[in-house]
């Protein structure tokens, strides 16, 4: 499964901006937890590098 941003494929280690501007580092895409269920991206924090997992509309994405 891939992250999708305007149609572009966003690779591991790209600066990808949230729907408030807030800068983060893709880390990759986490498997949905049972079928019929969305996915989530793994992102860390450009400030403090902490990870975390968002909706890909978070981003105004998609995964396919």
């Amino acid at each position: 499964m891939d992250f999708y941003i305007d149609g572009k494929v966003v690779n591991v280690g790209d600066v990808i901006k949230d729907f408030r501007g807030d800068s983060h580092v893709f880390s990759g895409v986490s498997m949905a937890p049972s079928p019929g269920r969305s996915g989530k991206i793994i992102v860390n924090s450009w400030t403090s590098g902490t990870g975390r997992e968002f909706y890909p509309s978070v981003f105004e994405g998609e995964i396919k």
